[in-house]
């Protein structure tokens, strides 16, 4: 577990600004890319992606990443799935986005990941290297660790 015991020797400090032009979207059979476009022309600070299954998106939808990415605004995938967690390694369009520049959102529930984007563009950075770090560290619990089979019930077969 990375997160922290809080030092009650120090003040808190309340770090509540959120960046309001961030975007989520959700991935299905037919999405259109120019949505991805639509919002890097209105300059959108941030998008996260709800992909199907391991974290994907239509292919046709890389090209529009990568110019995001390439404009600076930061690319989260997220997975739709109950318990979902992405791996962009399984398939080849993953390895694409990857590629591309997509930051790999784990096990974050999508509406987690905005809220977390959309804080860390307010009050921390808007600099690409550290958003990605900062997205793929488990700051407040929101990430869990590997599930594995026994959290979920067995029922015997017969």
């Amino acid at each position: 577990e990375i997160i922290e015991e809080r030092n009650k020797d120090k003040e808190p400090v309340l770090e509540n600004k959120f960046d309001e032009k961030v975007a989520l979207i959700k991935a299905y059979p037919g999405f259109q890319v120019d949505i991805i476009h639509y919002l890097i022309d209105k300059k959108y600070h941030g998008i996260v992606i709800e992909g199907s299954g391991l974290g994907h998106i239509t292919n046709r939808a890389i090209e529009a990443i990568r110019r995001a990415v390439e404009e600076e605004i930061p690319v989260v995938m997220t997975s739709q799935c109950l318990f979902g967690r992405i791996d962009m390694f399984v398939y080849s369009t993953g390895r694409r986005l990857i590629e591309a520049g997509v930051i790999p959102g784990n096990d974050m529930l999508p509406e987690t990941a905005y809220v977390k984007l959309s804080w860390i563009l307010g009050s921390k950075t808007r600099n690409l290297d550290e958003v990605k770090e900062l997205m793929t560290t488990n700051l407040a619990g929101e990430m869990n660790p590997r599930l594995t089979i026994d959290l979920f019930p067995r029922w015997p077969h017969t």
